[in-house]
């Protein structure tokens, strides 16, 4: 009745530019960074390596006007936040 699964998890305050982590099918954002780089670094960490991911944000009004901005900016056009 039930499937069998299991699931690579790797729990961190910060993780540093050039560090490697292979099939991470999910990144939650509990704090939003400063600045557009540093956020796509983070969420780009998933979906690597031919499989699917998914980033999660946590976020303020405020905050996500700010993100939804400096994503714009680097993307060169506007993008779609789901809520």
């Amino acid at each position: 009745m039930y499937k069998t699964a299991s699931f690579n998890i790797a729990a961190a305050a910060q993780v540093a530019r050039g560090v490697d982590l292979s099939r991470v099918n999910l990144v939650a954002n509990l704090d939003l960074p400063r600045d557009a780089a540093t956020y796509t670094h983070r969420v780009g960490r998933t979906g690597r390596y031919g499989t699917r991911g998914v980033a999660v944000t946590f976020v303020t009004p405020a905050e996500l006007a700010r993100l939804t901005a400096d994503l714009e900016a680097v993307a060169g056009g506007r993008v779609r936040i789901t809520d």
